[in-house]
């Protein structure tokens, strides 16, 4: 809704922050547990985050810190 009232000219509303609701059964939550490394953990809730932004047609701020974060989890380190 916001963005449309910005495309329509609407510049004078409230900043709306998204709420993202976690499923706590979900396997990557899961598996989330037994990991130590704080920065793994970090970026696997940033990119599911941003992952949900992108589904609801939001912009990414920084598309390529999105696709390090991404491949730094790909490849299993840092």
């Amino acid at each position: 809704m916001a963005q449309m009232l910005k495309a329509m000219g609407q510049t004078s509303m409230p900043e709306a922050k998204p709420i993202l609701e976690v499923n706590g059964e979900h396997p990557i939550v899961v598996s989330l547990k037994d990991i130590e490394d704080e920065q793994r953990i970090a970026d696997t809730a940033t990119v599911l985050f941003e992952q949900a932004l992108l589904v609801e047609g939001i912009k990414l701020k920084d598309p390529a810190d999105f696709v390090k974060r991404l491949n730094r989890l790909l490849a299993g380190n840092r």
